[in-house]
C-alpha cells in the first residue's frame, strides 16, 4: 500500500517554492484538511520519497511533517 505524507510550512510562500523545487518527484501542492492546523492552509502531498523531498528542501521552512491514509 502505497503510503502518503503532507508537509507543511511557515507561509504559503514557502509552500509554493516547495511546490516548484520538487514537482519532479511527484509532490503536490493541497488544501490542508481540518484536523492539521497551519498558519499557511497548504501543504505539499509527498508519497513515499518522503526523505529525498525533504533532503531538497532542507528543514528550515517545514512546519510539520504529518502521515497521510
Amino acid at each position: 500500500m502505497l503510503t502518503y505524507h503532507l508537509i507543511t510550512f511557515k507561509s504559503s510562500n514557502y509552500a509554493m517554492a516547495a511546490e516548484k523545487k520538487t514537482q519532479d518527484l511527484g509532490t503536490r501542492l493541497i488544501t490542508l484538511p481540518s484536523w492539521i492546523s497551519s498558519d499557511c492552509g497548504f501543504g505539499l502531498k509527498v508519497g513515499e520519497n518522503l526523505n529525498k523531498v525533504l533532503d531538497v528542501l532542507g528543514r528550515e521552512n517545514v512546519e510539520g511533517v504529518y502521515p497521510l491514509k
